[in-house]
């Protein structure tokens, strides 16, 4: 707990087993005459309790700047730090400090780790925390808890870039590839169209390879086909799907049972399967022959017609909305 005083504060923290009121000047947010960095601390006259946040906010964020110039090392200065990231989780300066005071004092990083996975629980998005935990997980070179952290922040939003993004440093730095894909098809089966799910799909597989094997390219082609099949409209599956045609050569992989799926799909969902649609259109490009190149341009312009009548039946009812 941070406790403010005149001309400084006070530490009242029992992990820190010491009281430090040594004074630090405070050093209020330069604002100038810009109005708009004065009305982050101009209080609310309509609510008691807002006027106590913005005054504390106020004051945490003086005295941090105030030990930021005076490059205080102490542990009344990584309490401190605590209390400005409860003020402001994104504060990259708040965090790059606590790290430098973390050294400073030789810290038990495991405590730390405990702080960042309150945070990231609580603020899942905040790429600051993410950043700050790998920073700390690289110091003590222990990823024990890692994985299991991002699948509980996943739990709340499937799709966090941040998260994922994490999940992908530390199965890389620390080779943690076994279970990786058995985590996707969890996630793939929860949501199929979690597009970041299938991104790291595809990071696990071309990582544990350097050149990805025939069978599993061919496996990893069935896998995305399975998905097509249950979702035509998903777009995600055929993405992975076009990734492996267009890598490496072509014999790799069996294509015409594909293109005889995207064609029954396409065929059935003429004006709907934008997807399937342009798939046909990648594989006749690819064959580079006359005919081929016709039936591609035959798909094109019957998607052009579709989008271009979508179009004129949009500013139709956009119009009609208008009166």
């Amino acid at each position: 707990n941070v406790v403010l005083i005149d001309g400084g504060f006070l530490v009242d923290e029992p992990s820190v087993g010491r009281c430090d009121a040594r004074p630090a000047r405070r050093r209020p947010e330069p604002c100038g005459s810009h109005q708009l960095l004065k009305a982050l601390y101009v209080p609310s006259p309509l609510h008691r309790e807002h006027l106590l946040i913005v005054h504390v906010v106020q004051e945490v964020m003086d005295l941090f700047r105030a030990v930021l110039l005076l490059d205080e090392h102490s542990e009344r200065t990584l309490a401190l730090t605590a209390a400005a990231i409860e003020c402001n989780a994104a504060n990259y300066t708040v965090w790059h400090f606590r790290r430098k005071v973390l050294a400073s004092l030789n810290a038990d990083l495991y405590d730390e780790l405990e702080f960042t996975r309150q945070h990231a629980l609580e603020s899942p998005k905040n790429y600051q925390i993410w950043h700050h935990r790998r920073e700390i997980v690289e110091r003590l070179n222990d990823s024990t808890v890692e994985l299991a952290l991002v699948a509980e922040a996943l739990t709340d939003d499937q799709k966090n870039y941040h998260a994922w993004s994490y999940r992908q440093w530390v199965v890389k730095r620390f080779s943690l590839w076994d279970d990786e894909l058995a985590f996707v098809d969890e996630m793939l089966l929860l949501d199929m169209r979690n597009n970041s799910a299938w991104n790291h799909r595809w990071f696990a597989i071309h990582n544990m390879h350097a050149v990805v094997p025939a069978d599993v390219r061919a496996r990893e082609v069935q896998v995305a086909a399975a998905y097509i099949r249950r979702a035509p409209h998903n777009e995600s599956p055929w993405n992975y799907l076009r990734g492996y045609l267009r890598e490496g050569p072509s014999s790799a992989v069996d294509v015409e049972p594909i293109e005889r799926m995207a064609e029954e799909i396409y065929a059935e969902h003429p004006a709907t399967c934008i997807f399937a649609a342009n798939f046909l259109v990648d594989l006749h490009l690819q064959a580079n022959t006359r005919d081929r190149i016709n039936k591609a341009n035959e798909v094109q312009m019957l998607l052009y017609h579709i989008s271009t009548n979508e179009m004129e039946q949009l500013w139709e009812l956009i119009l009609d909305i208008l009166g």
